[in-house]
């Protein structure tokens, strides 16, 4: 099954844009699998968001796992960071997995406010 989640948006004159689309399978196995180039500028950005939410969605479904490929990542180079990846990574998962999307959000002042 694949989820798609993009940000489009200027927050307190900050542009924001990244486009994710993911491919999960879920798994019986406590561990996820991520599938992304190790040599992509952006890999640690996915691999850290995949980390996060798995943190959190284990404190919710208590078992079972997922493998993940990144099917497509759109970047810009000046509205998009690893802040920006990280956050779409894990609103994708959210959104995928229908768990609460504000384990990550962007405030009135354009900062990035994480859950802990």
């Amino acid at each position: 099954m694949e989820i798609i989640f993009e940000i489009k948006e200027k927050i307190n004159k900050k542009g924001f844009y990244g486009r994710i689309r993911l491919e999960i399978v879920k798994t019986m196995e406590n561990i996820t699998k991520l599938d992304f180039d190790h040599d992509s500028k952006w890999f640690n950005a996915v691999n850290f968001g995949v980390g996060f939410f798995y943190e959190n969605y284990l404190k919710i479904r208590k078992e079972g796992g997922f493998n993940i490929c990144v099917k497509d990542l759109d970047t810009q180079i000046v509205d998009t960071n690893n802040m920006v990846v990280f956050y779409i990574t894990v609103k994708a998962l959210c959104r995928y997995f229908k768990l609460d999307e504000n384990l990550v959000f962007i405030n009135e002042e354009g900062d990035f406010i994480i859950a802990k």
